[in-house]
């Protein structure tokens, strides 16, 4: 932890952990210092920042609200002292990345590739998620960006870059007993198990609402993982079907399967970047959306990488 939060460090590590013994552990203190690390800061801030119990330590609502801004700061100091180095030569440092599944599958790694060979000594660090459950990373400074749907209310500390329209179709192997019928019927569709993302909570009330639009029910998830890939090795096994982003098939993962033919769309949106609205970014961050923005242009969207 850098210098000038060590008192904060101490606090968030605390805070994390929820234990005063594995936070000294964690920051390579004593219990006694951390211990009075934390004493100090409250009587700076002149308030309980935890209440002391026999099974750990609980936040108060001011431990709370200080937590929400210490992140932020740790991130900021994080983010300048990356700048701080591109500044005296150097290019590197570490961009922390929420993603959707197409994003993780597909667009990222090509669009890192191409980065790393002007910029080798930048590190990623990726983690999969929707913006929903990838939402309060993003408002304290967890993680940098969120490359995924769009598709989500305002929010007044969010920012969205619109890249490119992406398509929900309902996907099944090469091999699957549908994929060969020129329109495939919404009474088929039930006939077969379905695959679904845990965490995408906006792609399954897209495929209810599909289906409550021609009077079914949904279908009922005979899966759920949080992986992509295990669904698509799951569609290309058997008999599954699921509700995937389409440029999914143009992936390694997903060139063995195909969208099935049927009577409507189930979910266009605009995809992108979402960032915080005070985040200013450090400069191999800004580099990186500024590469984003350039491969998704005219004329060289990722859609139609191989």
């Amino acid at each position: 932890m850098p210098m000038i939060s060590r008192s904060l460090s101490h606090f968030i590590a605390t805070f994390e952990r929820r234990s005063v013994t594995a936070a000294a552990k964690d920051v390579n203190i004593t219990q006694p210092a951390l211990t009075r690390s934390l004493k100090a800061l409250e009587d700076e801030l002149g308030v309980m920042l935890f209440e002391r119990f026999a099974g750990g330590m609980v936040p108060t609502s001011f431990g709370e609200l200080l937590y929400q801004y210490a992140k932020r700061m740790h991130q900021d100091y994080r983010h300048a002292k990356a700048e701080i180095d591109v500044m005296r030569g150097g290019a590197s440092g570490r961009i922390q990345i929420g993603a959707g599944p197409i994003w993780i599958a597909h667009f990222l790694p090509l669009a890192i590739d191409q980065f790393r060979k002007r910029w080798p000594a930048v590190r990623f660090s990726i983690s999969q998620g929707t913006i929903t459950t990838m939402q309060p990373a993003l408002l304290s400074g967890a993680i940098d960006m969120f490359c995924g749907s769009l598709d989500f209310p305002d929010h007044p500390e969010i920012r969205r870059d619109e890249l490119l329209p992406i398509q929900h179709v309902l996907i099944a192997s090469k091999t699957h007993p549908l994929a060969q019928m020129e329109k495939v019927e919404t009474k088929d569709l039930v006939k077969f198990p379905w695959a679904f993302l845990i965490d995408d909570l906006t792609g399954r009330r897209r495929v209810a609402s599909f289906f409550a639009g021609q009077g079914f029910d949904p279908p009922i998830a005979s899966l759920e993982t949080s992986s992509v890939a295990c669904v698509c090795e799951t569609l290309f096994s058997g008999e599954f079907i699921a509700c995937l982003a389409e440029p999914l098939l143009k992936s390694r993962i997903g060139h063995n399967l195909v969208a099935l033919n049927v009577n409507r769309p189930i979910w266009d949106y605009a995809a992108g970047i979402a960032m915080r609205t005070q985040f200013r970014g450090s400069l191999v961050t800004v580099r990186f959306v500024q590469h984003l923005q350039g491969m998704f242009s005219v004329g060289q969207g990722l859609s139609a990488a191989p």
